[in-house]
């Protein structure tokens, strides 16, 4: 996979491109992510590698948009993404023989 993205990032060069995206991943930094993370109930796994694995790019992170009416429910929101990306749940498998 780091080959193929590393491809993909010299060809965007070679067409004149100055920006490639690695698309998005979880903000961890976030203050307000980390103390909700605390106080919730949910177990944290703690499972970085999607945002290691970007950052063998040497990426230069931005903030792109979050929406929600409030502060307070843009970081629950926030949060819920965090904690799926960082926990998902299990795969549930249909039973084929039922």
């Amino acid at each position: 996979m780091h080959a193929l993205v590393w491809f993909a990032i010299e060809r965007a060069k070679d067409k004149g491109l100055s920006t490639f995206s690695l698309a998005s991943t979880i903000f961890g930094e976030s203050p307000a992510l980390k103390a909700i993370d605390r106080f919730s109930l949910r177990s944290s796994v703690n499972t970085d590698g999607l945002e290691q694995f970007k950052r063998a790019f040497a990426p230069r992170w931005h903030p792109l948009y979050a929406a929600a009416p409030n502060k307070a429910e843009r970081y629950l929101g926030l949060w819920d993404v965090w904690q799926e990306v960082r926990d998902p749940p299990p795969i549930q498998h249909q039973n084929e023989n039922a």
